[in-house]
C-alpha cells in the first residue's frame, strides 16, 4: 500500500524549486521549467490540501479532521518558505491550528494530532518556524513569544536547544542538543525576527 502524499513534502518543493529558479535566472540561465514546476506544486497543495479556503490539512489522502495527522503543523512551512502568500489564509490557518496542535497559549505545537508521545510532543522545530512565519507576517508580537519561550527553556539547560518539550512537563525530550532542528533553526528565527 503506498503511503501518504505529505504536504510538507510538496511545500518544501515547490520553495525549493522556486529558489533554484531564482538562482537560475541570477545567473543568466534558463529558469522557467523550474518556476513552472514550482508553480505546479503550489498549485495542487490549493487544490488538495486546503480545507474550507481556510486552512491547510497534513496530508492529502485526509478525510476527516479526527484522522491521525490529519493536522500536521508541519504545514506551517507553507507561510514560512512563502510558497503560500495571504495573510487572510495565514490568519484563519494559524486560529485552526492553535485550537487542534497548540499545547497551550504560552507554549507552542505538537507536530501532528495523534497518540504517539513522539508526535504529540512540542516540536522545538515548529514553534521556531511558526515564529518565522508569524514575523513575515508582521505579528512580531506573537513571533517573540515563542522565541522567548524557547531561549528561557535553553537558559534552564545549559543553552542547548532540544528536539521536544513534554508535552505535560514541558521538560526536555528527545535529542540533546539539536542542531538543524534545534540552533540552526533557532538562528534562522532570529534572522528572520530581527531582520524582516
Amino acid at each position: 500500500m503506498p503511503g501518504k502524499q505529505y504536504a510538507y513534502t510538496s511545500m518544501t518543493a515547490a520553495a525549493g524549486l522556486k529558489a533554484y529558479a531564482e538562482l537560475q535566472k541570477k545567473m543568466g540561465m534558463k529558469s522557467e521549467k523550474y518556476f513552472e514546476a514550482s508553480k505546479r506544486i503550489t498549485k495542487g497543495i490549493k487544490n488538495n490540501l486546503m480545507v474550507g479556503e481556510k486552512y491547510l490539512k497534513g496530508n492529502a489522502e485526509g478525510k476527516v479532521n479526527s484522522e491521525y495527522e490529519f493536522y500536521d503543523t508541519g504545514i506551517i512551512e507553507a507561510f514560512g518558505l512563502g510558497v503560500l502568500a495571504d495573510k487572510k489564509l495565514f490568519d484563519s490557518n494559524m486560529n485552526e491550528y492553535d485550537k487542534k496542535n497548540r499545547i497551550a497559549p504560552d507554549r507552542g505545537f505538537s507536530r501532528v494530532n495523534g497518540v504517539d508521545s513522539y508526535d504529540v510532543n512540542e516540536w522545538i522545530m515548529i514553534d521556531l518556524r511558526t515564529s518565522s512565519s508569524y514575523s513575515k507576517f508582521g505579528e512580531k508580537e506573537k513571533a517573540k513569544s515563542l522565541i522567548d519561550w524557547v531561549t528561557a527553556q535553553a537558559n534552564y539547560n545549559f543553552n542547548l536547544i532540544s528536539e521536544l518539550y513534554d508535552i505535560n512537563k514541558a521538560t526536555y525530550d528527545g535529542a540533546v542538543p539539536m542542531v538543524g532542528f534545534g540552533a540552526g533553526a533557532y538562528i534562522k528565527t532570529l534572522n528572520d525576527y530581527y531582520h524582516k
